[in-house]
């Protein structure tokens, strides 16, 4: 299925697709350190630290690789 049908097919259904993307976001802060979410999907690491800080995460301490 291509990105775009099933976008499509998701907001037929009424979803939002931003809120449901934070939110999935927030889940995964919740499990991993914000900078490997941030590596692993291609987002901005400061988006994803205020996502972590909106769903308190638990890895402030977590010391990345440089």
């Amino acid at each position: 299925m291509h990105p775009e049908t099933g976008r499509a097919l998701v907001k037929g259904l009424g979803v939002l697709t931003v809120p449901a993307r934070a939110s999935a976001i927030r889940q995964h802060v919740q499990r991993m350190p914000a900078p490997v979410v941030a590596a692993a999907l291609g987002y901005h690491h400061l988006t994803i630290t205020r996502l972590a800080a909106e769903a308190a995460a638990t890895w402030g301490r977590y010391a990345t690789a440089t």
